[in-house]
């Protein structure tokens, strides 16, 4: 396949999708530092990763006192990693402000715990997005991941590449995780 030469920030990219790999430089799996091509592995995600919903009062309002006992339940079953904020997590339908308030929660939750929490900072908007991620590595993420923007859809590969290129330079310490659902 031909490479892309795109002109990106430093930052860790991870490519999962099969249909990306496809026609992606990136296809090994391995976290690229998208400068230099040098391999890097900064968190190695293993064991179990729970998509975590995100839970309401009736009014419709974050009721985010839940959050312990979700942690606590992970935990108990042996989950390794929350993944917080993605579509389980309704993102879609909360405002920055409630999906920031959303990850410090579970971050107050997790502190010194062996439960690690990634966190979709998918948006819409790249700036939230960005936003988010730099949230996500201030509070202590192991990783990050992102939809794809779903309105305004990138129109080919290396669109999408450079939009979550965009993403992940917000949190240049952290893995980033496309996260696609076809």
């Amino acid at each position: 396949p031909k490479e892309l030469s795109l002109p990106m920030p430093k930052s860790s990219l991870f490519i999962t999708c099969s249909r990306i790999e496809q026609q992606n430089p990136w296809r090994n799996r391995q976290q690229i530092d998208v400068l230099s091509g040098d391999t890097m592995i900064k968190h190695r995600i293993q064991g179990l990763v729970a998509a975590t919903h995100t839970p309401f009062h009736q009014d419709g309002t974050l009721r985010l006192d839940i959050v312990e006992e979700q942690a606590a339940h992970l935990h108990k079953s042996g989950v390794s990693h929350a993944f917080i904020g993605g579509t389980t997590g309704e993102s879609s339908s909360l405002t920055l402000q409630e999906r920031t308030a959303l990850a410090v929660r579970w971050f107050e939750v997790t502190q010194g715990a062996e439960l690690k929490v990634i966190v979709h900072v998918g948006s819409n908007c790249l700036a939230d997005s960005r936003h988010l991620a730099a949230q996500a590595q201030e509070l202590g993420a192991v990783a990050v991941s992102a939809l794809a923007p779903s309105y305004f859809k990138p129109g080919n590969v290396a669109t999408l590449v450079e939009s979550m290129a965009e993403i992940a330079s917000a949190a240049p310490d952290l893995p980033f995780y496309y996260y696609e659902i076809p």
